[in-house]
């Protein structure tokens, strides 16, 4: 697959030139030009699900507490 994948792009570029011509060009350094912004981004969104997901862990820790704390209350209560 490694192998395939720069001739695919070389023939896609190749087809987009034919049809759109220069334009071709700029839209790849449109591309290149903003892989740092994206990187950038993921970094950001990665980082605030994790502190999401550990925020939630807290809460289903909490939450299973309290339906055992119930739990045993309702047991003793029979």
């Amino acid at each position: 697959m490694y192998i395939s994948i720069p001739y695919e792009l070389a023939i896609a570029i190749w087809l987009l030139y034919q049809q759109i011509g220069w334009a071709v060009f700029v839209g790849i350094a449109t591309i290149v030009l903003l892989m740092p912004v994206q990187a950038f981004i993921a970094k950001f969104f990665t980082k605030n699900k994790a502190l999401k997901l550990e925020a939630m862990d807290q809460r289903i820790r909490l939450m299973n507490e309290v339906l055992s704390g119930i739990k045993i209350v309702k047991l003793y209560g029979w």
